[in-house]
């Protein structure tokens, strides 16, 4: 059951372009689970988005770098089909297989709308994991959501650390209507 704490001032983010200058951020707190909660940057200005940006942090993600890429690169593509996105290409990249570098991999999943990725360093149990589209086709929260949920299955005791949204391509609507273009 979700519980939304409201929101709460706590912290002021400055920007240093004129175009964005004043905009201040508020940072809500929306309970999910018992691990981490979902942090959403708001614009307390009026400036309005076309895209939305989710990070989710994992530790408890042990795992076989081979098996849990392909099957994490699986997750993304589902999840970017059942929340509206299309995927215009995906690639898993095997890491530390050289003993150069740490082992884990990387997912990554280009939409149409934007993008979906996942590293891991599996020695640590690290999985990092963001999900970004823009326009209104696509259900930005609703697939991290999905993704989380599956993280959270398929490795037992695994603890999601970070669950945070931005949004994305802030603009001021006056603008975009006199150059004759609409978000």
């Amino acid at each position: 059951a979700s519980v939304i704490y409201g929101l709460t001032l706590l912290g002021r983010i400055e920007t240093h372009s004129a175009a964005m200058a004043g905009a201040v951020a508020v940072l809500s707190v929306i309970s999910l689970a018992p691990s981490a909660s979902r942090i959403t940057l708001n614009k307390r200005s009026a400036l309005a988005a076309h895209g939305s940006h989710v990070v989710l942090d994992f530790e408890g993600f042990a795992v076989e770098p081979a098996a849990a890429g392909r099957w994490t690169l699986a997750t993304l593509e589902a999840a970017a089909a059942a929340h509206g996105a299309t995927v215009v290409h995906s690639k898993l990249v095997l890491l530390g297989e050289d003993g150069m570098t740490p082992p884990g991999f990387t997912a990554a999943v280009l939409l149409d709308e934007s993008h979906a990725t996942a590293h891991c360093y599996s020695e640590h149990g690290w999985l990092a994991v963001d999900v970004f589209t823009c326009g209104a086709q696509a259900d930005t929260l609703g697939f991290a959501d999905a993704v989380r949920r599956k993280v959270e299955g398929y490795v037992p005791g695994v603890r999601c650390t970070q669950h945070a949204s931005i949004d994305r391509f802030l603009h001021r609507e006056l603008e975009l209507e006199d150059s004759g273009h609409t978000s």
